[in-house]
């Protein structure tokens, strides 16, 4: 089986055993199912009365941009404590929280390089590793960027084949009416477990 997809496999069997990974991934989920919520019910009263239509467009922008930030921490978060458990350690929130705070500064310009190349489409690959490559090396943007360029020209298959699936597992939660949001959330977690299992093994750091 190729890495890429025994990774996604063996991710889901870690996560079922040690399920405090995917508490990160709660808040966001649940944050993202009250603003739809919300916004249904702005959005009938916006109508009603157009003179709330801004508040019903700050609503959107707010609580996206709010859900997208506490998403971004869950996300750096899960990839954290994933990198513990493939190394024989113990998943610890209060420890990958104080990490993730402490190199915030890094992780948010990455995250902005993350979105701007996942833009371009050819280098949603390369985006996909930067947060995954700066946890688990302990490295800065610039070589997080260099580092995610080299590993996936070095694993061009392997990656395009996780990205792929990624993308069709995407494709199917989003049909799923009303959850499918929430279902999405949770399944960014064993994608961010993923790519930390994928990166550490086909880099040779280990299993």
């Amino acid at each position: 089986m190729p890495v890429s997809l025994e990774a996604l496999s063996r991710s889901l069997e870690v996560l079922s055993e040690n399920p405090i990974i995917i508490v990160p991934s709660l808040v966001p989920a649940i944050l993202d199912l009250l603003l739809k919520l919300a916004i249904m019910g702005a959005r009938f009263h916006a109508f009603m009365h157009p003179l709330l239509m801004m508040q019903y467009y700050g609503l959107m922008m707010i609580g996206g941009f709010v859900t997208a930030l506490v998403g971004f921490i869950a996300v750096a978060m899960e990839a954290d404590m994933a990198n513990d458990v493939f190394q024989g350690a113990k998943a610890d929130l209060e420890k990958s929280l104080d990490r993730v705070l402490k190199t915030m500064g890094t992780l948010i310009g990455l995250a902005i390089i993350s979105a701007i190349f996942a833009m371009t489409i050819i280098l949603v690959p390369v985006a996909l590793f930067l947060i995954t490559i700066a946890i688990v090396d302990e490295v800065g943007v610039g070589e997080a960027i260099s580092r995610s360029f080299s590993f996936v020209t070095g694993n061009l298959g392997e990656v395009l084949l996780f990205v792929i699936a990624i993308v069709i597992i995407d494709i199917i939660l989003s049909l799923i009416p009303f959850i499918g949001g929430l279902l999405t959330w949770l399944a960014n977690c064993v994608f961010i477990m993923a790519s930390v299992l994928i990166y550490r093994r086909l880099s040779g750091k280990g299993p």
